[in-house]
């Protein structure tokens, strides 16, 4: 796991209310951004900036680069038409690049068997593949999508724009099926900022434990799903809370 600690200077509860006022902390983890106008007030940091800020890029090369070899497993809601998912493994491929890691990554999804959208055109595998494509090509690390996908139910979906006929979508499977894999394979398993809707029934409380033992790097999407982790006797230290990924993008 990755930590940062983060040191202040004294702010006052005017200047607290006059920093909610301008709408800044209300998407933010933690409800701040050290990168905008709650900077000011920021005395020190000790440890990875990037990990204030969203995705630690710097402990995930350290780790890839302790790999042999580079292929990556994504799992994601890569098989409609949802624009959020489609962007990180874009993020992604260009931030390996830019380090000189040459990573081929396979994405897989509920039902799968398309091609990725927005022109990215990559091939989408269904879930159910992953280890059948890992006895083939050897997955070094699976990392897990961001979106509201921490729970256990289904629902009905279009595929696309064009779709006439919703069908039953698991979503869920995106997060399961990984941390079940990561255990009989041994694999690195990484959360790339999943988010949750509601406090877990007593009965899947145990069962998300289980789950979340497998992850190796646990980051959610805001201060809520990480509530609703430890709520599950998930130690608070294995959680971390960041910005989207797309905020390392450039126009």
């Amino acid at each position: 796991s990755e930590r940062t600690d983060v040191e202040f200077y004294p702010v006052s509860r005017e200047e607290l209310l006059e920093y909610i006022k301008t709408g800044e902390p209300m998407d933010k983890a933690g409800s701040y951004g050290i990168q905008g106008k709650f900077g000011i007030y920021v005395k020190g940091i000790c440890g990875d900036y990037n990990n204030v800020v969203g995705l630690p890029v710097g402990r995930l090369i350290y780790e890839l680069k302790k790999m042999k070899k580079y292929n990556i497993a994504f799992t994601g809601v890569f098989d409609i038409e949802n624009y959020g998912d489609h962007l990180f493994p874009l993020i992604f491929r260009e931030k390996m690049k830019k380090k000189g890691i040459d990573c081929e990554l396979f994405l897989f999804s509920p039902i799968g068997d398309v091609q990725q959208g927005y022109q990215q055109n990559y091939e989408v595998y269904p879930l159910y593949k992953l280890q059948e494509l890992h006895d083939r090509y050897h997955f070094d690390a699976v990392i897990v999508g961001g979106g509201g996908i921490l729970h256990y139910a289904s629902g009905k979906q279009l595929l696309d724009k064009n779709s006439t006929e919703f069908v039953d979508y698991k979503v869920f499977e995106t997060w399961v099926i990984p941390s079940l894999f990561a255990y009989n394979n041994k694999v690195k398993l990484i959360w790339n900022l999943p988010g949750g809707f509601h406090e877990f029934d007593y009965f899947y409380k145990p069962l998300t434990r289980c789950l979340c033992t497998t992850v190796d790097y646990m980051s959610v999407r805001d201060q809520y799903t990480k509530d609703i982790l430890t709520s599950c006797n998930i130690p608070a230290d294995k959680i971390y809370t960041c910005l989207d990924s797309a905020f390392i993008m450039k126009t």
